[in-house]
């Protein structure tokens, strides 16, 4: 299972260092300044400046395993699949609770 501080590794690769074929036809997302503040918080809070001191191989590395986990082929997939496992996650509880009911 995926790690948050994975997560975050992984969000930062491909929001800051564009680790995704650039011929692939996806763009990087651009954010809002009111976006970009909070990310940058969130990375100050979670002390992600340390991964820019990483090396490109660890980095790729890096989302190389992560799109293994994931199951995708495209690098630029990986936030929608993360979006989607996380929202699948939050309603795991509701889950086990109907589960509970029922049985």
């Amino acid at each position: 299972m995926l790690d948050a501080s994975l997560i975050c590794t992984l969000r930062h690769c491909v929001q800051e260092h564009g680790l995704f074929d650039k011929d692939d036809g996806c763009e990087p997302q651009y954010l809002t300044t009111k976006e970009r503040i909070k990310q940058d918080r969130d990375n100050q809070r979670l002390g992600l400046s340390k991964i820019q001191r990483m090396s490109h191989s660890h980095l790729v590395g890096t989302v190389q395993s992560i799109c293994r986990q994931l199951n995708v082929s495209n690098a630029a997939a990986i936030e929608t699949a993360l979006s989607k496992l996380l929202k699948a996650m939050q309603v795991v509880p509701q889950l086990e609770e109907f589960v509970s009911r029922v049985s």
